[in-house]
């Protein structure tokens, strides 16, 4: 496995892990992740069948992302700060995002297009996470309108 993929892989586990934390939500986090995955990501190979799986790939990245934004718990504490944190449900659908990755990298293997490469797994995560990260901010109120103030975390 190359240096380039291990680094990857490590940031990866570091921000799903991350996820499960309380934290305060800011705009440049939420933004630094998947940029930095989505500049790293890229195709070669067959033109025709890189776009159709590349297109299917990034719909599937995306929607998946969406869900797991949708899955977190979004709150404002008293000081107007906005939260979130991974549910059980998120940590499920991670578990989905893997198998579906897997499986659209076996069904892509024998079309002769190698989607398991880090370049190519780059883009998808920067996808996804940056679908993910803008549903959060939306749920946040950094896009428009906040959630009600809730003054402790809830429940995990």
């Amino acid at each position: 496995m190359s240096p380039l993929a291990l680094l990857i892989i490590a940031a990866v586990l570091l921000v799903i892990v991350r996820q499960f934390q309380p934290r305060p939500i800011r705009p440049l986090g939420l933004i630094a992740i998947p940029a930095v995955l989505l500049l790293l990501g890229h195709y070669t190979g067959s033109l025709a069948v890189v776009v159709a799986l590349l297109a299917a790939d990034l719909v599937l990245s995306v929607v998946l992302g969406y869900v797991r934004g949708e899955s977190e718990r979004v709150w404002r504490a008293a000081d107007g700060t906005a939260y979130r944190r991974g549910t059980r449900t998120t940590a499920a659908l991670w578990g989905v995002s893997i198998a579906a990755r897997v499986a659209a990298s076996l069904a892509a293997s024998p079309l002769g297009v190698h989607a398991a490469r880090a370049n190519d797994l780059s883009l998808l995560l920067g996808a996804s996470f940056a679908s993910q990260h803008v549903v959060i901010a939306r749920r946040a109120g950094l896009l428009g309108r906040a959630p009600a103030a809730v003054p402790e975390a809830p429940e995990p």
